[in-house]
């Protein structure tokens, strides 16, 4: 019986809505202070935006570097356009932090590329999960 109880606990435990570490209505694109060491959780999950629009979620770990992805479309001067863009972040300790990132624009008539240091994804939300 004791065996049944541990493995109901177990799941239990991985259902739980987790630990909310780092939460803005506007997020950040820097350095973000989480209010909790991330070792003290099996993974992360992060919420992200770019530009306002999607909420994109990756799951991460402490020590580790994940990468937020993203992709828009629209018509700038009636040429349509998508837009693949992503950004290299570190998660260690209570600390997260935006290293570099890369977009590429893809135009109905050209293609052009560039990089950034500040992207305009923000984490909005981090939560931890044991």
């Amino acid at each position: 019986m004791k065996v049944l109880e541990e493995i109901v606990k177990k799941i239990i435990d991985k259902c739980n809505k987790g630990t909310v570490l780092y939460e803005s209505i506007t997020g950040s694109n820097t350095v973000l202070t989480l209010s909790d060491d991330a070792s003290n959780y099996e993974y992360l999950e992060i919420e992200y935006v770019q530009g306002g629009s999607t909420i994109n979620r990756i799951k991460a770990k402490n020590n580790e570097r994940a990468t937020l992805f993203y992709t828009i479309s629209g018509t700038i001067d009636n040429k349509q356009y998508v837009q693949v863009g992503s950004n290299l972040v570190e998660i260690k300790s209570k600390t997260i932090t935006f290293l570099n990132g890369n977009y590429v624009n893809f135009y109905s008539d050209a293609f052009r590329n560039a990089s950034f240091v500040n992207s305009s994804i923000y984490i909005k939300k981090v939560v931890g999960y044991k």
